[in-house]
């Protein structure tokens, strides 16, 4: 996992398959082992290492007045 937001960041997985979901909207994704016979489906996003610095702040501009 590349994506430092995400919960499962920084740990690998063997990929089952690439899931291709049509309609929807849902992300395109791996479908991953997880554990005890469990898959994931993470988002192919999260895999891949970030080319720009963008904003990555969750709070939205009403919330930070807020606090």
């Amino acid at each position: 996992m590349c994506e430092p937001t995400h919960p499962l960041f920084g740990r690998t997985f063997r990929v089952i398959r690439r899931s291709v979901h049509r309609g929807g909207g849902f992300p395109l994704s791996y479908e991953v082992e997880y554990r005890d016979g469990a898959s994931l489906l993470i988002p192919v996003a999260a895999t891949e290492p970030r080319k720009s610095m963008e904003n990555r702040t969750k709070l939205s501009v009403e919330a930070l007045h807020d606090l």
